[in-house]
């Protein structure tokens, strides 16, 4: 659930509701070309959405019918035949030390594309006839001493009732430098998410579980919301002992998430992490990062972990999160 507030007659009402999410699918998949590689996939989706506010809400009788409308995601069910294509270089170079310590690396290098359409159609019990559409066009490559440029731009929408709504755009680049000796890499990423016509009332965040570590889990919440985010690291070569690989990270990160232009305030933190490998149990490090703020906003001192590095850099990165053909609200 999320936890808001919204002022309704007055009085603040706690936006919250419980969601329930389903999906399922039966996919047939082939793969043709050689250098080029070609993927044509085809098959059946099942999703069904649908939210209720929590009891706590308390709603009043002639408020209830607007929290519906206008705070609780829009329900669905979909039952939808799916067609997507994608094309990909297979030309891979190794690198060491980017995403992981002690091990080869894979770096699909080259442009990458994908289409994909999915129809879901009352007739086959979903709320809605509509044509939903994706598009993707990216572009990575290996430079000097094991630098890497990513670059990506993708959109997606849906045709309901005749107009395009739900539409959603995504443009990004990130750039790791060269490895400096002993000094390490820096790796930097900016990326911009924007949204238009969105129905669905979804929303969106920006905090310490994506990007904005000086901050809490999902410390900005709001729905229908653009978001900009930039972050720069620095990471350390690693330290071994033994079966024990060990690196530091210092980090800036910068972001705000708005739904109007005059809503925009950029939010900003610092801080120092490390990176943990056992390369005998896996192959993604462990990280530990503390961040503060240095907007104004005071001085709290944050804590976040998980088992992939904070900043993604890599297409390959990517398909833990299924950020390229998943939703780009869900990115890391």
């Amino acid at each position: 659930c999320w936890m808001m507030s919204l002022r309704l007659n007055e009085k603040a009402i706690p936006r919250a509701w419980r969601q329930r999410f389903f999906t399922d699918g039966i996919l047939g998949r082939v793969q043709l070309g050689d250098a080029q590689k070609h993927r044509l996939s085809g098959g059946l989706i099942f999703s069904h959405l649908e939210n209720s506010p929590f009891d706590e809400t308390n709603l009043p009788a002639r408020n209830a019918a607007s929290f519906r409308r206008n705070v609780l995601p829009r329900a669905l069910t979909e039952v939808a035949p799916r067609l997507s294509w994608s094309s990909f270089n297979s030309d891979f170079s190794t690198v060491e030390d980017l995403v992981s310590y002690g091990v080869s690396e894979d770096v699909r290098q080259g442009p990458a594309s994908h289409l994909g359409l999915a129809m879901p159609l009352a007739a086959l019990g979903s709320t809605y006839t509509a044509l939903e559409l994706e598009a993707g066009l990216g572009w990575t490559t290996i430079f000097g001493d094991q630098g890497v440029v990513d670059l990506l731009a993708a959109a997606e929408g849906r045709v309901e009732g005749g107009a395009l709504i739900n539409q959603e755009l995504l443009l990004r680049a990130r750039v790791a430098s060269p490895v400096l000796g002993r000094v390490g890499r820096f790796v930097s990423r900016v990326d911009w998410l924007a949204r238009a016509e969105d129905t669905r009332n979804r929303v969106l965040s920006l905090g310490g579980d994506n990007g904005l570590r000086g901050y809490p889990s999902q410390a900005f919440l709001v729905q229908g919301a653009d978001r900009l985010r930039g972050n720069l690291e620095w990471r350390s070569r690693p330290m071994v002992w033994s079966f024990l690989h060990l690196g530091l990270v210092g980090f800036y990160d910068a972001g705000a998430v708005y739904a109007r232009a005059e809503d925009f305030a950029l939010r900003q933190s610092v801080g120092l992490g490390a990176r943990v490998l056992f390369p005998q149990f896996n192959r993604e490090v462990f990280r530990v990062d503390l961040g503060v703020p240095v907007d104004g906003s005071g001085f709290t001192l944050n804590f976040s972990a998980g088992s992939t590095q904070a900043v993604p850099l890599t297409p390959e990165e990517d398909q833990l999160f299924d950020a390229f053909t998943g939703g780009f609200a869900n990115q890391p």
